[in-house]
């Protein structure tokens, strides 16, 4: 994942082989979807809004604020995250922090309960996060945890 995050921020990998995905939830909890490519499109779906309604969104922001997105991934060093309990607690889904790069995906996954007791995961989340609620000029209330 690092190679990758280096690779964009280099530009050594074009922008449209490039993509972070984020995704946490499930059906009983709400779910949030995002996808984020190098070249700055967006989509955003999310189940996590006033009434439980499945909104998508979709926009573009500038390739200055994905390179700022993978920034944070960079520095967190989201890539040595792993579990910190060996089994998910009752109604704990996965929250999902995914780099897809020339056709290769890397990613970490946690379960939601285990947010608050990782703070690189936190810090990578963070800038997705805002995004989420700037697309969705702030119908999507998703928390990260």
């Amino acid at each position: 994942m690092d190679a990758n995050l280096k690779a964009y921020l280099n530009e050594t990998l074009p922008p449209a082989e490039f993509a972070i995905y984020y995704h946490i939830g499930d059906d009983f909890s709400g779910e949030t979807d995002l996808r984020l490519r190098g070249d700055g499109d967006c989509k955003l779906e999310s189940t996590v809004t006033q009434g439980r309604q499945r909104k998508t969104y979709h926009g573009h922001v500038p390739p200055d604020r994905v390179a700022v997105v993978v920034r944070k991934l960079q520095e967190s060093c989201i890539w040595e995250v792993r579990h910190v309990h060996p089994r998910p607690g009752e109604d704990d889904p996965e929250a999902i922090i995914a780099v897809e790069a020339a056709g290769k995906r890397d990613q970490v996954v946690l379960w939601v309960s285990e947010i608050g007791e990782c703070p690189p995961f936190a810090k990578a989340q963070a800038p997705l996060l805002a995004l989420v609620h700037e697309l969705s000029k702030g119908e999507v209330l998703e928390s990260g945890q």
